[in-house]
């Protein structure tokens, strides 16, 4: 009596090569036959297993016979666990930004009015800085030990990291204060809800510019070159000289706010909207280069991905890969039931989204699938030292947590059973595609 067994064996065949030779030998009918990239697979139902006679006259009798592996009616799976490390309790309010003071210090800011200082080394509080009458919106480092904070109540303020004292207040815009960025080494620009921009002397504290002509509130400003900045507001985005204070170009073109720009390859920017485009520019001539379409809701957000790539999430509930050699939308992650606020790179093929549906969601963006989702309600996410952090909006907490690869095994209904590559086998655990060595959890071969 034959031994039957589930088996995977390995021929150097192309899929119409290898079809006709089993039929020399066989009668079992193969279904799904299945063929990917560098590869044919064949499945079978667990009823029709190959028996040993079968087995060897397929081995024996090809010259391009590679290896045959006996395998389980089960297979492993891999996914993403996410191992929470620390929870940094202290705030009261939901966090709105961490940025990293050293290795194993971070400071945050929230909408409770503060500033913490924490030493993650212990998870706590090493100090809280208050000043702020109203909601905090970003924080920046300035030399080695101060930060520079932005607030609803229409202030910047500069603090001393080593005291925990308030240095100066920088008092002028008539409105919130919605963003700041550092421009030459004792200078800083903010964009307001008063529809201006302004530059700053960090050493007077004193107003040294102020930039008109938005006709609403300037929601995100970056630096363009060394004496130039770039502007989103209302339905337009303006590229300002900072030595003269003239507006050099207007882009137009979008029909709704535009929610955020990033510089492209030097002199280009690229710009999301709640008009539900991405748009393209060319910052020496302000002309329009390009048009994404697709989303059907705001754009919430974008990030570069790769040379000519980006990323973009949307109140679609969905996140998009777009392709900005050929302008077409490459993949489409589909799992989040609420809007996608949040999107950051984790991996060369990762991506990590948080949404209003209160989850945190790991996707692969080569198979555009889910490899984790984890149920915390939060709106920003960032990497330090290798681990997410995030504030968790239902406990005003701050919390890191390790990724790291899974093994489990899963059943399968039906089992791979033969498989020929014309051009690569990587010998190891096949996984749908996908090799793992999980002593170094990370991937090592991609099949």
């Amino acid at each position: 009596m034959t031994t039957k067994y589930s088996l995977e064996i390995i021929f150097d065949y192309s899929k119409d090569e290898l079809t006709n030779f089993i039929k020399q030998f066989t009668t079992t009918q193969y279904t799904a036959l299945h063929e990917k990239r560098y590869m044919t697979v064949y499945y079978l139902n667990e009823n029709n297993l190959l028996d040993d006679e079968i087995i060897t006259l397929l081995t024996n009798n090809s010259e391009k016979f590679i290896e045959a592996l006996k395998i389980s009616n089960t297979a492993n799976e891999f996914r993403i666990n996410m191992s929470k490390m620390q929870s940094l309790v202290g705030h009261q309010n939901s966090i709105y930004k961490v940025i990293p003071y050293s290795h194993n210090k971070l400071i945050s800011c929230s909408l409770d009015k503060t500033i913490k200082i924490w030493d993650l080394t212990t998870g706590k509080c090493l100090k809280t800085l208050e000043g702020h009458t109203n909601y905090i919106n970003n924080i920046i480092l300035y030399h080695s030990n101060k930060v520079i904070s932005c607030s609803d109540d229409n202030t910047i303020k500069i603090w001393d990291l080593t005291t925990g004292k308030c240095l100066n207040t920088l008092e002028g815009h008539t409105y919130w204060v919605s963003n700041i960025i550092l421009y030459n080494p004792d200078k800083v620009i903010s964009c307001s809800g008063d529809k201006t921009i302004k530059i700053w002397d960090l050493t007077t504290g004193k107003c040294l510019d102020t930039l008109k002509g938005h006709t609403d509130w300037v929601h995100n400003i970056i630096l363009y070159h060394l004496n130039r900045v770039i502007s989103c507001s209302d339905k337009t985005i303006k590229v300002w000289d900072l030595t003269t204070g003239e507006c050099l170009n207007t882009l137009e073109g979008h029909t709704d706010w535009v929610k955020n720009i990033i510089l492209y390859k030097g002199d280009m920017v690229i710009s999301c909207s709640w008009d539900n485009t991405i748009k393209v520019w060319d910052l020496n001539t302000g002309k329009c280069l390009k048009t994404l379409e697709g989303h059907t809701n705001w754009i919430e957000n974008i990030i570069l991905y790769y040379p000519n790539r980006v990323i973009s999430c949307s109140w679609d509930n969905t996140i998009k890969i777009w392709d900005l050699t050929t302008d077409k939308c490459l993949k489409t992650l589909k799992g989040h039931t609420g809007w996608v606020n949040n999107i950051i790179l984790y991996h060369p093929n990762r991506v990590i989204s948080c949404s209003d549906d209160k989850t945190i969601k790991i996707w692969n963006l080569t198979t555009e699938k889910c490899l984790n989702t984890l149920n915390i309600n939060t709106h920003f996410l960032f990497i330090h030292n290798g681990l997410l952090f995030i504030g968790n909006n239902n406990n005003n907490t701050i919390e890191s947590y390790d990724l790291y690869y899974e093994k489990y095994e899963k059943s399968l209904n039906t089992i791979y059973k033969i498989m020929c590559s014309r051009h690569v086998y990587y010998k190891g655990e096949i996984y749908k595609g996908s090799i793992y060595k999980m002593s170094e959890k990370k991937s090592i071969g991609r099949i």
